[in-house]
């Protein structure tokens, strides 16, 4: 009866003292692990986001530019509206406004108060072979939209890398428990 008594004792101590160790270690290197995995993650989303920043703004000067530029010369203000709206259906254009000799002629889009990058481009027409700069065009764009896709990819990152963690952590628990911490318990038992 002795023996029974000093065992279970001993084997509470084990069970309590090892898998509380063992637990603490892995979730602490298993969340050091996936909070460095989610920063690597969403710093390479966020450069690729700022590089399809710049796509959009020289995708304004390839596709976009030239016809509004007619469009200003022919003074074709409907024409000129439907283009600007075009630009500002890209992601993250949020203002447009032509302006010429300093002054704001039309606008399209909200203006944002901050963090926000400004491109202006000219607008040249050519006309019989001569070159005429007749306004320029800026355009800005938020980086608004930037912030909350990564706000959402980060949580996307962590419930599923946390998920993954939590899983593979309660896997490595069980496999401890069955190979080391049972065979300790059948060794205190002799």
């Amino acid at each position: 009866m002795v023996k029974n008594k000093k065992t279970l004792v001993i084997q509470k101590i084990i069970r309590s003292h090892l898998a509380k160790n063992q637990l603490l270690s892995i979730i602490v290197f298993s969340s050091i692990i996936t909070l460095l995995g989610t920063g690597l993650q969403l710093f390479v989303e966020y450069k690729d986001d700022i590089k399809y920043l710049d796509v959009q703004l020289s995708q304004i000067e390839s596709g976009h530019l030239e016809s509004l530029t007619g469009s200003l010369w022919t003074i074709d203000t409907k024409q000129i509206e439907i283009k600007l709206n075009n630009i500002l259906s890209l992601r993250d254009i949020v203002y447009l406004e032509i302006v010429e000799k300093g002054k704001v002629i039309t606008s399209a889009g909200k203006r944002p108060l901050k963090n926000a990058k400004l491109q202006k481009y000219s607008m040249i027409y050519n006309q019989r072979d001569t070159k005429v700069k007749i306004g320029n065009l800026h355009a800005w764009v938020s980086f608004k939209g930037v912030y909350q896709r990564m706000l959402k990819r980060l949580f996307i990152i962590l419930g599923t890398q946390g998920l993954k963690t939590f899983i593979v952590s309660l896997f490595i628990l069980f496999i401890l428990y069955q190979k080391v911490i049972q065979h300790l318990i059948k060794l205190a038992d002799h």
